[in-house]
Order: C-alpha cells, then sequence, then structure tokens
C-alpha cells in the first residue's frame, strides 16, 4: 500500500498519513484517512495502485479542503477543520513495501 498526504509540523510517527492526528492520507486502494479516522472506504479497482499512475493532493487553506486527483481527476475532496490544518501541511508519503516514486512538488 502505498499513502499520499498531508501532515502538520513535527516529527512523523511510523504510520501512513492519516491514520494519527493532524494528519490526512490517501490510499492506494483509495481509502482516505483524517486524523486517524476512516473517512472513506477503499475499494479493490484495478486501476488504483497500478503502476504510472499519478495522484494529486492540495489544500486549500481559506476553505480548509484537502482535494485527492488520480490521473487529472478529481477523486476526492476532504473538509479538514480541525486546529492542526490552520498551520502549515506538509507533503508526506509513505509505504508498507517497496516502492519507487517519483516525486514533482511544482
Amino acid at each position: 500500500m502505498l499513502s499520499v498526504g498531508l501532515a502538520a509540523g513535527g516529527s512523523l510517527p511510523s504510520k501512513l498519513p492519516g491514520t494519527y492526528p493532524g494528519s490526512i492520507g490517501f490510499n492506494s486502494n483509495g481509502s482516505v484517512y483524517l486524523d486517524g479516522m476512516k473517512l472513506v472506504f477503499g475499494s479493490e479497482k484495478e486501476e488504483r495502485g497500478k503502476t504510472e499512475n499519478v495522484i494529486g493532493c492540495g489544500f486549500d487553506s481559506w476553505r480548509k479542503e484537502v482535494f485527492f486527483t488520480l490521473d487529472s481527476n478529481l477523486v476526492h475532496v476532504i473538509n479538514c477543520k480541525s486546529e492542526e490544518f490552520g498551520t502549515p501541511l506538509y507533503p508526506t508519503l509513505a509505504a508498507n513495501d517497496d516502492v519507487l516514486v517519483l516525486v514533482n512538488f511544482g
């Protein structure tokens, strides 16, 4: 499983983004976690998690919304109203196996 997300500053636990407070994560099975709670249950769709997928993650600080895209298609918009999402957020990646990831912060 690969997880892409955002987290508030500080030292990060050895967990997938979203499974701990102050973080949100979109997993390769389609599930979404926010502050340790599962918001969206995953699916075993074949197109998720295959090689050469492009996953996007963005944050609208005015609305406190995090959005995720998959191959340029909007798949989730999550309202993040907790206090941690008022502070600077940092991109976070985690995987529970060996993966090759190409990252573009531009």
